[in-house]
């Protein structure tokens, strides 16, 4: 009773991780990297969804704008059983589409390219980070257990 009791809160739940490399280059169109499924008893996951987000801040202070873009998503729904004793890891290649903005075509373009967009960028205060998110769904568990790793493109 006390197993499921801890089942339903979600403390003896599945814990997911995501494993990327450290750094991709900016040249590519897939994102690949490994889930790693640990758990502290036998559990099923049914359903995983993993997306890659690119978060995108320009300006200063109280004028700072914010402005998220989803790239790319990867959906399985294979059922996948963790035993408690070993982690499961599964690879993934997640499809993606970068969306640029006018002087990230130019800075991509070439040297001196680059060079105008950095000025402009550094005067806009304008960056991009990105980020994958992991989520899963566990048969049984009232806890959807997720991850949220940085991605560095260069």
């Amino acid at each position: 009773m006390f197993g499921q009791v801890k089942k339903w809160l979600g403390f003896d739940s599945v814990k997911i991780k995501i494993k990327p490399l450290e750094v991709y280059p900016y040249k590519i169109d897939t994102v690949n990297a490994e889930l790693e499924f640990t758990a502290n008893a036998p559990a099923l996951v049914t359903y995983v969804k993993v997306k890659l987000i690119e978060r995108y801040t320009r300006g200063r202070g109280e004028n700072q704008k914010i402005d998220e873009y989803l790239l790319g998503e990867w959906i399985s729904d294979e059922a996948i059983e963790i035993d408690g004793t070993n982690p499961k890891i599964i690879f993934f290649k997640l499809p993606f589409k970068f969306q640029h903005s006018n002087i990230e075509k130019l800075e991509h373009s070439n040297l001196i390219g680059k060079g105008i967009a950095t000025v402009f960028k550094t005067i806009k205060a304008a960056k991009s980070d990105y980020r994958l998110e992991a989520q899963c769904l566990v048969e049984g568990s009232s806890k959807n257990p997720e991850d949220k790793v940085k991605v560095v493109f260069v």
